[in-house]
């Protein structure tokens, strides 16, 4: 899976939370991140079934095939 930045705006309470929960796990602070948003999205099951239909592949191939025959 590729990473990419992600930068947001929080309490500093927070990102102290984070910094010191890295250090006292050992863990990195983007590796607590990930395992934080794991472990919400997994208690968000609303949300995820429309997540998932929202993230879903789709077919490209055939529309652009459809274009391009039309020209």
């Amino acid at each position: 899976m590729s990473q990419v930045m992600f930068a947001t705006r929080l309490p500093e309470s927070k990102r102290r939370y984070i910094q010191y929960k890295a250090m006292h796990t050992g863990k990195q602070q983007q590796e607590l991140m990930a395992e934080i948003i794991d472990f919400y999205q997994q208690h968000d099951s609303e949300f995820m079934q429309l997540f998932a239909s929202l993230s879903a592949p789709t077919d490209t191939t055939s529309s652009d095939k459809e274009i391009s025959d039309d020209a």
